[in-house]
């Protein structure tokens, strides 16, 4: 089963409009994914912060839901990231390496710009790593 159509079964009856307001997202982008698009790192981070499994989402592989346990959703990210391949684990790290360089001189990187450039590198990791 494809990312797309695993995408599909976890919104399930759902409109795109409804799950895509729980997922802070846009209807376009989820009717993106569920046609082969590669998910977003903010799409990724919502579902893991649902108890989603990341992993199951990426490969197919494991539980669909992790298990119930009252830990913050970084610490759900982390693990979930953990339980990714490490190739895409390493480009994680490199990701934030490279995002993680001092702004220009006389310029103060105010920390949304600095999370959004982490996440568009991590994004094109990711389409990188997938094919897309």
């Amino acid at each position: 089963m494809s990312i797309a159509k695993r995408i599909a079964l976890l919104r399930g009856q759902k409109t795109l409009t409804q799950f895509a307001r729980e997922h802070q997202t846009t209807p376009q982008n989820i009717h993106r994914y569920e046609k082969g698009r590669n998910p977003s790192a903010n799409f990724l981070t919502s579902l893991a912060s649902k108890g989603i499994n990341i992993n199951w989402v990426l490969t197919g592989e494991g539980a669909i839901y992790v298990k119930k346990q009252k830990v913050s959703s970084i610490d759900l990210l982390a693990s979930e990231l953990e339980q990714l391949p490490e190739e895409f684990r390493e480009a994680l790290r490199i990701t934030v390496r490279e995002a993680d360089q001092p702004p220009p001189p006389g310029r103060k990187l105010h920390l949304t710009v600095w999370c959004h450039k982490v996440l568009r590198k991590a994004q094109d990791e990711i389409d990188r790593l997938f094919g897309t």
